[in-house]
C-alpha cells in the first residue's frame, strides 16, 4: 500500500478493508509508519440498520469530517481507510457538508448566539455541561464545546468586544486545561445539517430512522467512493 500510495495521483488512495477490525488495525499501522501522511479513518454507524436509535454523535462527527476532508485538494499523501461496510452507506454530500463546519481563532469576534444556532443546525446539544462528543455549553464569556470528531472538549474564552482570547483543550472529567490552541475547526455533530437551529427538536426528530431522514433531506446522498473519486 506504502509503494502504491507513491503512483497513485495526487498521492490519494481509499482502502477498503474487510472487517471493521481490521480497517481499524490498518489505520493504526499506518499512522505509525507514514507519519507524514494524512490517515483518515471513517467509521461505521454504530446502530443497527433502520433503528431508531441513531448512530452517536461522536460516530456521525467523524464520518463527517472524513467526507469533508476527503473532497478537499491535497498536497499531503493521503488514505482513507475504511471498511466494506461502511463503504456501503451513503454520505451527504460534501457541499452541505462545507456549511457546517467552523473555524475559531486567537482574536476572532464571536457572536455566542449565533454559534449556538449552528451547533444546534448541526446536531450538538447545548447543555449546561459538556460531557460527551457533540455538547455545547455558554457561560457568559465561556463557550465550552467538544468537536464531535475530538477527544477532548475545547474551552473558548471571550475578552472585550467579543474576541477570542483564549483556546484551550481540557479534561472533561477533571475540567482542568490541558494544552493552549491557536485554531480549531469545529465540525458537525450529525449528518443532517438543518436549515435553522430552531428546526432541531431531537425527541421528535429521532422517531423516524437515519436512513430515512437522510433521504427525504437530501437530494443525492453519493457513496464515499463517489466523494473520493471527484
Amino acid at each position: 500500500m506504502v509503494s502504491a500510495l507513491e503512483t497513485t495521483r495526487n498521492g490519494d488512495m481509499l482502502h477498503i478493508a474487510s472487517s471493521e477490525r481490521s480497517a481499524a488495525d490498518i489505520t493504526q499501522a499506518l499512522r505509525h509508519f507514514l507519519p507524514k501522511a494524512d490517515i483518515l479513518y471513517m467509521p461505521p454507524w454504530d446502530c443497527l440498520p433502520y433503528d431508531r436509535v441513531w448512530p452517536t454523535r461522536a460516530t456521525m462527527g467523524r464520518r463527517v469530517s472524513v467526507v469533508h476532508a476527503v473532497a478537499a485538494a491535497t498536497k499531503r499523501p493521503r488514505i482513507t481507510v475504511t471498511s466494506v461496510e461502511s463503504a456501503l452507506q451513503r454520505v451527504p454530500p460534501p457541499s452541505a457538508i462545507g456549511q457546517g463546519f467552523a473555524t475559531l481563532q486567537i482574536g476572532q469576534e464571536v457572536d455566542p448566539r449565533a454559534l449556538r444556532v449552528l451547533a444546534e443546525r448541526t446536531g450538538y446539544v447545548v447543555d449546561d455541561r459538556v460531557d460527551e462528543p457533540g455538547e455545547m455549553a455558554v457561560r457568559g464569556d465561556l463557550i465550552d464545546i467538544f468537536p464531535a470528531d475530538r477527544d477532548r472538549p475545547i474551552r473558548v474564552v471571550l475578552g472585550p468586544g467579543g474576541t477570542i482570547s483564549e483556546l484551550k483543550a481540557y479534561d472533561q472529567i477533571t475540567q482542568r486545561s490541558e494544552r493552549s490552541l491557536h485554531r480549531v475547526v469545529v465540525g458537525p455533530a450529525s449528518e443532517l445539517m438543518l436549515e435553522s437551529g430552531n428546526e432541531f427538536d431531537p425527541a421528535a426528530m429521532r422517531t423516524i430512522p437515519m436512513e430515512e431522514r437522510l433521504v427525504s433531506h437530501y437530494s443525492d446522498l453519493p457513496a464515499l467512493f463517489d466523494v473520493a473519486s471527484t
